[in-house]
């Protein structure tokens, strides 16, 4: 099935019947985070895997990102609640196992930054992987899935 099959398959679902509306964030999340199987499905299909990459273990994370931590006198920083945070394995050609995470969020209403807030939310879940004094040769890709229903209007300006 190639992606773009794939892509119309998955609208369809999302708007079929008996299924709460999927699109909204309650049933969205509920459908996914809770059922590691249907996650790792919509992972395999819709990530930019290299060639011979498949997802081999799925676990939905905290979707929550709390402030990061400033220094007292600052004002702390913003909180972001992600739709799905997910921590993943995904086995290369060669065998080689790395660990990755995703942010799955479904937009089915305008957002005037759109954009902005799904490279905050990625920048955020980049940097969360490091401590204090780590290489950052440990730091592993981050990617984002955002699914709408309809063709957004600040997508359309971004290409």
């Amino acid at each position: 099935m190639g992606k773009e099959e794939d892509i119309r398959e998955l609208a369809a679902f999302l708007k079929g019947p008996g299924f709460l509306g999927l699109t909204g964030d309650i049933p969205f999340k509920a459908y996914f985070a809770k059922n590691p199987d249907l996650l790792k499905s919509l992972l395999t299909h819709f990530l930019p895997l290299p060639a011979g990459s498949t997802v081999v273990q799925v676990e939905a994370l905290n979707p929550e990102l709390p402030a990061d931590g400033r220094a007292p006198s600052e004002e702390p920083g913003k909180t972001f609640v992600l739709d799905i945070r997910a921590r993943y394995e995904r086995r290369d050609a060669e065998g080689r196992v790395r660990k990755e995470t995703a942010n799955v969020e479904i937009q089915t209403t305008a957002h005037s930054r759109l954009i902005d807030r799904v490279l905050a939310y990625a920048g955020r879940l980049y940097a969360d992987q490091l401590g204090q004094g780590e290489d950052y040769g440990k730091l592993n890709p981050v990617y984002s899935l955002v699914f709408t229903t309809r063709n957004l209007p600040e997508l359309r300006a971004a290409k």
